[in-house]
């Protein structure tokens, strides 16, 4: 059977490579947590653009001394 001169075959074989290959791309990003790690870089981002705009920690309040060798 031909569908403007294709193919049916060609059409299905087609439609069913890009279903497979979009169901594979799903399972590997599942698979390699790309979802999450997504989702964390975003929630990384997001805290540091709220850092951004505070100001520095005063001196005296860092959190880790300088050491000085006498």
């Amino acid at each position: 059977m031909q569908i403007l001169g294709i193919d049916l075959f060609y059409v299905l074989l087609i439609i069913g490579a890009i279903v497979i290959f979009l169901m594979l791309r799903e399972f590997n990003c599942w698979y390699w947590k790309i979802n999450q790690r997504l989702a964390l870089l975003e929630e990384i981002l997001a805290r540091l653009e709220r850092l951004e705009g505070q100001p520095p920690p005063p001196r005296h309040q860092r959190r880790f001394p300088e050491i000085s060798i006498e």
